[in-house]
C-alpha cells in the first residue's frame, strides 16, 4: 500500500518531558517515517523534536510579517533557523479566533518564500454545513488563500470538517465516505490550476482504526490527526496500519 502523508496535530498538549517520553516510544514503534509523518508540536518542543529522526517536525501557526513588534509571536525566519519542515496554516481554531483570509494568505506565501510546506486547513462547520453553504465556505477559504498563485509547488491542503475533529473523547462524529469525496474532489478541482501535483489530506475523527478505510477513498491523499496523535500507541498504530 502507498504510504499516505500523516501529520499529527498536538495543538496546545505536552510538556518537554511529556514530549520526550512520547518521542522515546515512537521511535521504538515507529523506526524510520520521516518521509512521510509529520508531528505538529508546540513551539516550546521544536528543538527537542527535531533531535529524533523518525518523524518530521511541524509548526503550529506562523506570523503573518516577517520580523517586527509582535510580542510572543513566531516568524518563518525563526522556524526556518528551527529546521521545521511543515507549518498549519488556516487551522479551523485560527480562524475561529477570528484570523481573516488575508492574513492567511500572507502565512501561506511567506511559508513558501522560506522554504517551508504549509498545509492550508479548510472546512466548514455544522451550522454552515446544515446550511448547505459547504461548498461555499470551502471555495472562499481556498480562494482568500491562494489568490494571485498559479502552478505553485509544496503546499497541501488539509479538509478539516470543523464538526468532526476529534477532541480526542472518540465522540466526535464521523463524516460520511460520502461527504469526505464530495469535500476532496471539489477542493481538487478548486487546487488544480493553482497548485502543481497538489496533495488534499483529510482531518475529521481520523484514529487507528479508521485511517485505512478512509485512505481508500478517492482523492484522500493523507490525514491530518488531531486526539488519536496524542498518545504514542494509538499513532504508531495508526502510522503502521500502512507499513503492511
Amino acid at each position: 500500500m502507498k504510504k499516505p502523508l500523516i501529520i499529527g496535530n498536538w495543538k496546545m498538549n505536552k510538556t518537554n518531558t511529556e514530549a520526550k517520553a512520547y518521542f522515546d516510544e515512537f521511535k521504538q514503534l515507529v523506526p524510520g517515517a520521516s518521509k512521510w509523518v509529520g508531528i505538529g508540536v508546540p513551539f516550546t518542543c521544536i528543538q527537542l523534536a527535531n533531535k529524533y529522526r523518525n518523524f518530521a517536525t511541524c509548526a503550529q501557526n506562523l506570523h503573518h510579517e516577517e520580523k517586527g513588534t509582535h510580542t510572543g509571536e513566531i516568524s518563518a525566519e525563526i522556524l526556518v533557523d528551527l529546521k521545521v519542515k511543515y507549518v498549519l496554516v488556516g487551522h479551523s481554531e485560527r480562524r475561529a479566533a477570528g484570523e481573516p483570509d488575508a492574513e492567511i494568505a500572507k502565512k501561506l506565501k511567506l511559508a513558501l518564500t522560506h522554504g517551508i510546506t504549509p498545509v492550508l486547513c479548510v472546512g466548514e462547520t455544522r451550522a454552515e454545513r446544515e446550511a448547505g453553504e459547504t461548498k461555499a465556505v470551502i471555495s472562499k477559504q481556498i480562494e482568500g488563500a491562494l489568490e494571485g498563485m498559479e502552478k505553485v509547488k509544496g503546499v497541501i491542503v488539509a479538509y478539516e470538517p470543523v464538526w468532526a475533529i476529534s477532541d480526542g473523547s472518540g465522540s466526535s462524529p464521523t463524516a460520511s465516505e460520502e461527504q469526505i469525496q464530495e469535500a476532496h474532489t471539489l477542493i481538487k478541482k478548486l487546487v488544480s490550476k493553482r497548485l502543481s501535483s497538489p496533495k488534499i489530506l483529510f482531518g475529521g475523527s481520523v484514529n487507528e482504526k479508521n485511517a485505512t478505510s478512509l485512505a481508500q477513498i478517492q482523492n484522500v491523499h493523507g490525514f491530518l490527526v488531531g486526539g488519536a496523535s496524542l498518545d504514542a500507541k494509538r499513532f504508531a498504530l495508526l502510522c503502521n496500519s500502512f507499513n503492511a
